[in-house]
């Protein structure tokens, strides 16, 4: 992480290791429930770069959500460091993952047919540009998220 000449910013190993942590502990949710996935592909100069992928047509952005969700996580809470986030939408035709419910008497065999394989492995690969948001950090968080310079 640097930091140098006051802007924050993270290198490319930085950045896998916090999207990895991101899909496993919060993103894996949105990706079953609502269909979307997000993942920083830039943090430099004190702006964060989101991507933001949706499996179904999007009526209405969802891009603040993204971003909050991402400053919000107790893990990322180190984000809030930056002054800007940039969210980059895409429509895919793809899913980022899926729910099965598990009916009385179905095992995983059963449950595993449900799954449209096709599906996800074609998510990423079809996408389409929707638009791009563009935040201040502080405007997204509430009064006692935002970062003090205050020393304990």
């Amino acid at each position: 992480m640097s930091t140098q000449s006051n802007a924050f910013s993270l290198s490319k190993s930085e950045i896998k290791q916090l999207n990895d942590r991101h899909i496993g502990g919060v993103d894996k949710w949105l990706r079953m429930f609502m269909g979307l996935a997000s993942e920083v592909t830039k943090v430099e100069d004190n702006v964060i770069h989101l991507q933001a992928v949706y499996s179904n047509p999007v009526k209405q952005s969802k891009a603040e959500i993204v971003a909050r969700t991402w400053l919000r996580s107790p893990k990322n809470a180190f984000l809030r460091q930056a002054e800007t986030i940039i969210v980059t939408e895409y429509t895919d035709r793809g899913k980022p993952g899926e729910v099965v419910i598990f009916e009385e008497g179905m095992n995983r065999d059963k449950a595993a047919e449900q799954l449209d394989v096709k599906e996800t492995d074609r998510f990423g690969k079809t996408k389409w540009f929707i638009g791009h948001h563009v935040f201040d950090i502080n405007n997204l968080l509430e009064e006692g998220e935002k970062p003090t310079n205050d020393i304990d």
